[in-house]
């Protein structure tokens, strides 16, 4: 197996490929060291945020709790287990566990898929609640499960919904906290008898039953994470029944390794840069050593001659595009057929085949 360069010595052969680094001396710098260690930081950073690079994917998905009547959920507050060492940079697929066993693909929406389905909400009463006792059709009180949101003082209209049946009625007063006072027949609504649980909704003078806008309910089939510093993943539709605890799992890459530091110039390297490890795969090392070389050669250590800053660019670029078509792909093993190796692996099921190609875009 190849030897894993620590981030140091990898700073270091990148200065000696400049120049900057004899052979014979003693130590490289540690300033140069230090200057050399915040642009492989740089130029990780862009990388890693500019190219799916599955050493940066951790193999367990993030996971989520989904909760009642909840969109918005911020990472990495919500994470219920998983959370990745190295931060979320953006998501590669997502699921959504029904809890039952049943795993269904989530579309990873754009901002303009988002913004457009962000905008459908349907009308939902509210306040609500619900008869928390039956009554008859000639009772004049009634108790509700909760009086939230209601009114509290004066008089105020009501609309009591059963399964067949419905009746307006005049709320006048109170006599305990969930317990009211009811006027019936002022409307020419026929008194009915209504059951425990029955609805119970305000409305106003002109006998519309008081609502407000809400984002559609159900299970979610797509989600949107913003690309703030600190990102949000919302989801669509929102969840309003859950029988079993529903999950967002998140594949996600992460960022890559801090290789720089704040530290001031001329104050040399801190204890974790003398050690730690670049966090890259041993195949990616020559390609960072050019890539380092490449900025320190261009005026931020020493300023080369155009034709050697060309010869390591095009090094730089040959070794890159290498890594990028072979070592980031991922393989797999099939035997030889005429059929394609999706209908190998999944069928000729489209429902199925749906189930495992997640990333396609949601319109």
């Amino acid at each position: 197996m190849s030897f894993v360069f620590p981030a140091k010595l990898i700073a270091e052969e990148a200065l000696r490929k400049i120049g900057a680094y004899a052979i014979t001396d003693p130590g490289a710098d540690p300033e140069q060291v230090r200057v050399m260690l915040n642009w492989l930081d740089l130029i990780m950073a862009h990388v890693g945020g500019t190219n799916q690079l599955w050493w940066l994917v951790p193999t367990a998905p993030i996971l989520i709790n989904l909760a009642l009547n909840q969109q918005a959920y911020p990472l990495p507050g919500s994470i219920s287990g998983n959370a990745p060492g190295g931060g979320y940079q953006f998501p590669l697929e997502a699921w959504l566990d029904h809890g039952d066993g049943n795993v269904t693909p989530l579309h990873i929406l754009r901002r303009d898929q988002w913004d457009a389905v962000a905008a459908r909400t349907i009308p939902v009463p509210s306040p609500q609640t619900t008869l928390a006792a039956g009554i008859t059709s000639t009772a004049t009180s009634m108790t509700v499960v909760s009086d939230a949101g209601f009114p509290t003082t004066g008089s105020f209209d009501a609309m009591l919904q059963g399964s067949d049946v419905s009746e307006r009625v005049v709320i006048t007063a109170g006599t305990g906290p969930d317990t009211w006072t009811i006027t019936r027949g002022a409307f020419g609504d026929a008194p009915q008898a209504f059951a425990s649980g029955a609805l119970v909704y305000l409305v106003n003078a002109a006998g519309a039953v008081v609502t407000v806008s809400q984002p559609d309910p159900g299970d979610p089939y797509a989600i949107y994470i913003d690309r703030t510093p600190t990102p949000t993943l919302y989801t669509y539709p929102t969840v309003d029944e859950m029988p079993t605890q529903r999950v967002v799992r998140l594949t996600c890459q992460q960022f890559a390794p801090t290789l720089g530091s704040a530290n001031v110039s001329g104050s040399g390297l801190n204890a974790r840069q003398a050690t730690q490890s670049a966090g890259i795969r041993a195949s990616w090392q020559r390609w960072l050593v050019y890539a380092g070389a490449l900025e320190g050669g261009s005026g931020t250590i020493r300023k080369l001659p155009k034709d050697e800053l060309d010869d390591l660019k095009a090094m730089e670029a040959k070794l890159f595009g290498e890594l990028l078509a072979f070592e980031n792909s991922e393989f797999e093993s099939l035997p030889l057929r005429t059929a394609s190796a999706d209908d190998f692996l999944f069928g000729r099921d489209e429902r199925q085949r749906e189930r495992h190609h997640p990333t396609e875009t949601y319109t």
